[in-house]
C-alpha cells in the first residue's frame, strides 16, 4: 500500500526500495522538488537487488512512459554521475515502446480493413487471401486489442 508522501522532503520518504522509488517519482511528476526527487530515485534504482525484477529496469520503464524528456535527461545525468551508463537501456525502452505502438497501430488498421470488407459482404476466403487472417485469427486479434484498451 502506498501512502502519499509527496509533502515530505525527498530524503524523508520511507518504505522499501521500490516503494521509495515510486514515491519519489510521484513527487517529481507533480513538481515537488523534482530534481532532488529524481536524483534520489536514481540512486535507489542503481542499488543491487537480491532476486526479482531489477528496480532499475522497472524505474526506466516507468520513467520512459510517464516523464517528460527533461526528467529523463536529469535521471540519465544523475546515473552517469554515479558511474552507471543507462543510455543504451533508455534507448532500448524507447524503441520497445515505439515498436509496440507501431504493431498495435498495424493491428488496428488490419481490423478496420477486415471489418470494412465484411460490411460490404466480402467472403472470408477472399479476406483471408488478401490479409492472411483467418476468421479465428481475426477474432483473436480483435480480442487482444480490446483487452489492451481496458
Amino acid at each position: 500500500m502506498l501512502l502519499d508522501q509527496t509533502g515530505l522532503a525527498p530524503e524523508a520518504v520511507a518504505g522499501n526500495v521500490k516503494t521509495r522509488i515510486v514515491q519519489l517519482l510521484m513527487m517529481a511528476a507533480f513538481g515537488h522538488r523534482a530534481p532532488e526527487a529524481l536524483r534520489l530515485a536514481a540512486e535507489l534504482a542503481s542499488l543491487p537487488e537480491a532476486g526479482g525484477e531489477s528496480s532499475l529496469d522497472l524505474f526506466l520503464l516507468y520513467l520512459t512512459t510517464t516523464q517528460e524528456s527533461e526528467g529523463i535527461d536529469t535521471f540519465k545525468e544523475t546515473m552517469q554521475h554515479h558511474g552507471i551508463d543507462i543510455g543504451g537501456k533508455l534507448m532500448t525502452y524507447a524503441q520497445e515502446m515505439l515498436e509496440k505502438g507501431r504493431a498495435e497501430g498495424q493491428a488496428r488498421k488490419q481490423i478496420e480493413i477486415v471489418e470494412g470488407l465484411l460490411r460490404v459482404g466480402v467472403a472470408w476466403d477472399v479476406i483471408q487471401a488478401a490479409t492472411g487472417l483467418t476468421e479465428a485469427g481475426f477474432q483473436k486479434l480483435k480480442a487482444q486489442l480490446l483487452g489492451a484498451d481496458s
